[in-house]
C-alpha cells in the first residue's frame, strides 16, 4: 500500500469541515433555544408591567426580530469563516501538491543526472600512439574459425583470439 500525502490531507480537510460544521450548528441551535426562553420570559414581564398587550406584543416581536437578524449575521459570518477556512485549506493543498510535484522531478533529474566526474582524480598520463598496425585479413581470422573446427581451441578461446586480433586494428 503506497502513501499518498495529497489523499490523506484531503481526508483530513474534509472531516475538519465536517467537525467543524456540527460544532457550529449545535451552537446556533442552542443559542436559539437560549433565545426562544428569554423571549417567552420577556412575554411573561412585559404582561406584568401593565402595558396593553399590543404594546407588549410589539416589543416582543422587535426582540425576536432582533433575534433573527442576529442569528442570520452570525450564520454568515460562520459561512464567511468556513468559507476561509476552504480556502486555506485548499491553498494548503496545492502548495503540498506543488512540493510532491518539485520532488518527484528532482528525483527523476537525479536518476538521469550522469555521475559528475571525479575532480580528485589525478589525470591520467598521455600514452604515445603506438606503431600503425595492419588490418586484419580474411586469411587470420579463417585460421582462427578452423582451429575452432579441428578442436584444438574452445568457443571462448575463438572468441578471445577474433577480439585481439580485431584490437590490432584499434
Amino acid at each position: 500500500m503506497e502513501f499518498d500525502p495529497l489523499e490523506d490531507f484531503a481526508g483530513i480537510s474534509a472531516s475538519l469541515n465536517e467537525q467543524i460544521t456540527r460544532q457550529v450548528e449545535g451552537q446556533i441551535e442552542f443559542i436559539q433555544e437560549q433565545l426562544e426562553s428569554q423571549l417567552e420570559n420577556l412575554s411573561n414581564r412585559l404582561s406584568s408591567t401593565g402595558l396593553t398587550a399590543e404594546h407588549a406584543e410589539h416589543i416582543a416581536r422587535h426582540a425576536r426580530e432582533a433575534g433573527e437578524r442576529a442569528r442570520v449575521r452570525a450564520e454568515e459570518r460562520i459561512q464567511r469563516a468556513q468559507e476561509k477556512i476552504e480556502r486555506k485549506l485548499e491553498a494548503a493543498r496545492r502548495r503540498a501538491e506543488q512540493r510532491a510535484r518539485a520532488a518527484e522531478r528532482a528525483a527523476r533529474d537525479r536518476r538521469r543526472r550522469p555521475e559528475p566526474p571525479d575532480w580528485a582524480a589525478p589525470p591520467r598520463p598521455l600514452v604515445p600512439p603506438g606503431p600503425p598496425v595492419e588490418p586484419v585479413t580474411e586469411e587470420e581470422r579463417l585460421m582462427v574459425l578452423q582451429l575452432l573446427e579441428q578442436g584444438k581451441i574452445t568457443m571462448d578461446e575463438a572468441e578471445q583470439l577474433l577480439a585481439a586480433l580485431e584490437g590490432k586494428t584499434a
